[in-house]
């Protein structure tokens, strides 16, 4: 289930692909949620400046939009009706999300890279190893 990606491969070279790099990835992120319109995004691809940068793979709106689109989405709303002891007018449906694909999600973002640790770890404050400091879930005995 973790590997459903089908672009995991590409992934294991580059982590930001679609993209071709973090810088790319980060600035196509930007834009993306800048609100700027296409026509300003499609004017601010085609500066000499951010050519310069060499974000070779996007040339356009259209293009970005296509690379995003190429990118994992994250988990989907479900829903479920659930029938309550009153009557009422219409079924009670209560939205959630998976929290297993909740945790895939945020797991392959690229921007997690190297920030989620799994394995537990103590902290002493002093060399001697006499006082143990809890700061994390990962941090406790």
């Amino acid at each position: 289930m973790f590997n459903a990606d089908p672009f995991s491969l590409e992934c294991q070279h580059n982590l930001f692909y679609p993209f071709t790099s973090e810088a790319e990835w980060k600035f196509a992120s930007w834009l993306a949620s800048s609100g700027l319109s296409m026509a300003t995004i499609d004017e601010c691809l085609s500066l000499d400046s951010v050519c310069f940068f060499s974000f070779s793979t996007m040339s356009t709106d259209v293009v970005l939009c296509k690379l995003i689109e190429l990118l994992p989405s994250g988990p989907r709303w479900k829903y479920q009706s659930v029938k309550t002891e009153s009557p009422s007018q219409c079924d009670l449906q209560v939205f959630y999300w998976d929290t297993i694909e909740c945790l895939q999600h945020l797991i392959h973002l690229p921007s997690n890279n190297g920030q989620i640790e799994f394995v537990p770890k103590k902290i002493y404050s002093a060399m001697d190893c006499t006082q143990h400091i809890y700061t994390e879930w990962l941090t406790g005995d």
